[in-house]
Formats: structure tokens, C-alpha cells, sequence
């Protein structure tokens, strides 16, 4: 633990002090996007130089937060704090031995966080003591398959852990792969109530075998998946499943759950959330690793069981086939464009294929995708 916490507790440049800093802490970043909230002018700083924190995810299983610049405007690159989710404990020992395979990569916070930041007075600042917020949610994408929210509305505290989601085997995100799709903020309106909530799909789904001798799901061929193959709508403050659509007979089972006899791939991408001229999420488009391009119907309603009635998942294109050419996997989000022709208005679907996870892969054929929604 005190390695982890940067202490040269094995004397690496031999002077004999175990308890100074060691000479490099940081893990490697590979696949997490840094994300920069500005609280504006709190703690000292100005609207000219306002308090900007940079969150990031790191191989050696924390999510960081730095400082950008100090209060007299100088550039900073301090850490205020790093939040180690608990499943990461385990593999401090081995990286600080550098120790396992030299085949299976160990990765750590590997997602990307994003933020919901609720400015209640309009005054461009985040101030906690005003009842300002910001929440970041973040997965954990290679380096394991939960989501975390945490509370930074104070910048300079300790985080407060909101909640976490993991695929527990009998509830709510047993589909659950490792967590790629990045959490889109939004809201969705149903029982005529507006909530703050977050999209997201089911994952990846691969990895290695517990001896790490043995590759799976989809880093080991094209088979149909058992994991990762949903898209799920939580609370974006408690983490409570709003909806989900899930493997199964097509068709609502229940307020919080919709099946599709077609979903049986999994999905890395993030998910592209249209919204009205209000914020509330009404559709969304994803496409998944076995070729296939999926529309979210999430229509606005009062009644009781609206989610129940209205809100589906439908197929719109199927672009891959069983053949080696047609494995066509997508890995990022569609981009819509609001379009007319001479037949009358469409939203066009873009979307690009291309296995991710190989990138050396030359046999299937990958396009880019241009589809007329009507």
C-alpha cells in the first residue's frame, strides 16, 4: 500500500530512505481521455484564471485528479488526489514486483471519466457551499467491468463514492462485459418526471483466461457473446436501473427491462444520444461487435407504465455476415446528421467498422456507413 502510495518503500536509487517519494509514479495512460471540469472563480481564483481540475485514468489503477494552474496563475501539474477502486488492491503487489506474463497486458483505470456539472444559480462558478455539483462517472474498460460515480463537487476534499455498478451474477447488470462504452450524460422523461440519468451499452466482451493462457469472446473469434450485450439507462445519482434492453423474446417484460432476440453481440461503443431542444434523451443509435447497427426508441410520456409501452430497441441495419470478409465490428459511435432528399427529411446514420482490438487484421472488409433513417 505505501508503494502504491509512491513511497520508495524498496529504496530503487539505494540511498537508503524508504519513506521519500519514488522517482516515478504516474502508470502508464493509454485509453482514458483526460477530463477537465472548471469550478470558475472558488478558492482564490479569478474568472481570468479560474480553478481547473484535469481527471484521468491510469495503469496504475487510479483515477487522478491535477491541478491545472495554482492561484497566482502559474502552471501547476500537481495531484490533488487519486481514487483507487477497491478491485484494483489486489494487482498493486504485482506491479510494484513487475511481475506475471509479458503477454497479458494488466491495465488499471483504462475508461474515460465524464462529468455532470449543475451550476444552480448561473454564475459560472461550482461552489459546493452555493449546492453546486459535479459528479464524474467513469468504467474501467480493459481493466475490468464496473462503473463509478463520484462526487468532486468540492475540489480540493477527498472524493465522496456515490455509487458502483458491477455484473453481479443475479442482478440487474449480470450482462455486463468489461466496461469500453463510455457513459453519455443526459435526461430521460417518463411517469411525468425528468431525471438525470446516463446511457451506456454492455462492453466488451474479452480478455484473458484466470491462468492468462487463453483469450476470450471476441479477442479469440466471432462467436456470439454472453456478456456485454445490452444497453442500460441508470439514475445518474443513485446508479438505479431506469431501462434496460437485453438478450431475449422480443418484446417490454417490465418497466425496467425490454428484450431483443437479436442482441447477441456485445457492445464497446459509446452510445450517440439524440436529445430535444429541453436535454431529454427521445432516441440513440449503436452499433455492436457482430456487424449490427441498433435504434433506441425512448419517446417522453406521464403514465405509469410509459416505459413499459414506448420505450423499445429495434434492429436498423444488419452490415456484417458469417463469412471472414463480413466480420465487421464496431467499436465507435454512430455520428447523426439531420437531412432531407428528394423523398423528404431522414437522420443520416454514419457509422465505420473496424476491429479494434486487431488492428493488424486485414481479411474483413470495413467500410464507413451512410444509412437514411426515416
Amino acid at each position: 500500500l505505501r508503494w502504491g502510495r509512491g513511497q520508495d518503500v524498496d529504496d530503487e536509487d539505494g540511498d537508503g530512505d524508504t519513506g521519500e517519494a519514488r522517482g516515478w509514479l504516474l502508470g502508464e495512460v493509454l485509453h482514458s481521455r483526460p477530463l477537465v471540469l472548471d469550478y470558475g472563480a472558488t478558492g482564490g481564483y479569478s474568472a481570468a484564471e479560474p480553478n481547473r481540475r484535469i481527471f484521468f485514468g491510469a495503469g496504475d489503477g487510479a483515477l487522478h485528479s491535477v491541478r491545472d494552474r495554482d492561484v497566482d496563475g502559474a502552471e501547476s501539474g500537481e495531484e490533488v488526489y487519486a481514487f483507487l477502486p477497491r478491485e484494483m488492491l489486489g494487482r498493486l503487489r504485482q506491479r510494484r514486483q513487475n511481475t506475471g506474463s509479458s503477454l497479458r497486458k494488466d491495465y488499471g483505470v483504462d475508461g474515460s471519466p465524464v462529468a455532470l456539472v449543475r451550476d444552480r444559480h448561473g454564475d459560472g462558478t461550482i461552489d459546493f457551499r452555493d449546492g453546486d455539483e459535479a459528479l464524474i462517472f467513469f468504467g474501467l474498460r480493459r481493466g475490468g467491468s464496473s462503473y463509478y460515480a463520484l462526487d468532486v463537487s468540492d475540489p480540493d476534499a477527498a472524493p465522496r463514492l456515490r455509487w458502483k455498478i458491477s455484473p453481479h451474477p443475479a442482478g440487474d447488470f449480470s450482462e455486463l462485459g468489461l466496461s469500453f462504452s463510455e457513459p453519455v450524460v443526459t435526461r430521460v422523461r417518463y411517469g411525468g418526471n425528468a431525471v438525470d440519468a446516463l446511457i451506456f451499452a454492455g462492453g466488451y466482451n474479452g480478455g484473458w483466461s484466470e491462468n492468462g493462457r487463453a483469450r476470450l469472446g471476441k479477442d479469440a473469434g466471432a462467436a456470439e457473446d454472453g456478456r456485454g450485450n445490452a444497453v442500460y439507462i441508470v439514475d445518474a445519482r443513485s446508479g438505479e436501473l431506469l431501462w434496460k434492453a437485453v438478450s431475449g423474446n422480443t418484446g417490454p417484460v417490465s418497466n425496467t427491462r425490454y428484450q431483443h432476440a437479436g442482441l447477441v453481440h456485445s457492445i464497446p461503443s459509446r452510445v450517440t444520444v439524440l436529445e430535444s431542444g429541453s436535454g431529454i434523451a427521445h432516441r440513440a443509435y449503436v452499433g455492436d461487435t457482430g456487424g449490427q447497427l441498433w435504434r433506441i426508441d425512448l419517446p417522453q410520456g406521464n403514465s405509469l407504465d410509459h416505459r413499459r409501452d414506448n420505450w423499445s430497441i429495434s434492429l436498423l441495419a444488419s452490415l456484417g455476415d458469417a463469412a471472414a470478409q463480413g466480420d465487421r465490428r464496431f467499436f465507435h459511435a454512430p455520428e447523426v446528421v439531420e437531412s432531407y432528399d428528394q423523398w423528404g427529411e431522414f437522420d443520416g446514420v454514419l457509422i465505420a467498422s473496424g476491429d479494434r482490438a486487431h488492428p493488424l487484421e486485414t481479411v474483413a472488409e470495413n467500410y464507413l456507413f451512410y444509412l437514411k433513417d426515416r
